[in-house]
């Protein structure tokens, strides 16, 4: 089988749209559409993949990450690539790379405004929420609707949607708890803390609180 040297490129675009490309030179039998055809299959939606899970550089636009960046890079396409010498990585190992990944899973993470990765492994389910809830010595008791999740400042924030109230905002109830949260041991999930914010679903939830469903977590 006749060796090829192939180039396979990819980007990552952040949040607002902006892209970095990079580019990885391989040895493989195959041609471009051929390796092309046997890479797809394992990659997220046919076109996502996570880079530091199969072993290439991450090209985030800033370095540090920010907490706007995400763990997702995306697949540009497969072509001929020319190199002096001979590339180190073949396309067979490149393969299993995003088999093994695909088969596993692939691990989702986020960063902090201060660039620490975050695994979303850590985010707990709508029912590991409430249980959270309800450590504290004076804690909600009523309905959880839904629960979603942001990183800030190092902490997990949960945004609890409940029933509408009687005689009180979401804003007064949240406003009541963080009174009494300071007098708490401060609640923690897998060693992370964690805060809570309280909407009703009539309240015009903040866009930056929806970032997690917890409803979909694992």
């Amino acid at each position: 089988m006749t060796k090829h040297i192939l180039n396979f490129s990819y980007c990552y675009r952040d949040a607002a749209g902006y892209k970095k490309h990079g580019e990885i030179p391989i040895r493989s039998g195959f041609q471009p559409q051929e390796a092309t055809n046997e890479l797809l299959p394992f990659l997220h939606d046919g076109e996502f993949f996570i880079a530091r899970q199969v072993g290439i550089p991450e090209i985030f636009l800033e370095e540090p990450p920010t907490n706007s960046d995400h763990c997702w890079h995306s697949f540009s396409g497969i072509t001929e690539g020319k190199t002096d010498e001979p590339p180190s990585l073949s396309f067979e190992e490149f393969r299993t790379r995003f088999r093994a990944a695909s088969q596993i899973g692939w691990k989702e993470f986020t960063y902090d405004e201060f660039g620490k990765r975050l695994s979303l492994s850590k985010l707990p389910t709508l029912r590991q929420a409430r249980t959270i809830l309800l450590r504290h010595k004076r804690p909600y008791r009523g309905s959880v609707l839904a629960a979603h999740a942001t990183w800030r400042e190092g902490r997990l924030v949960i945004a609890i949607t409940m029933p509408p109230l009687q005689r009180r905002s979401a804003l007064a109830y949240t406003e009541g708890f963080h009174q009494q949260y300071s007098t708490w041991p401060v609640p923690t999930w897998q060693g992370i803390p964690v805060d809570f914010q309280f909407f009703t679903e009539s309240d015009r939830f903040a866009p930056e609180y929806q970032e997690f469903d917890l409803c979909k977590s694992a």
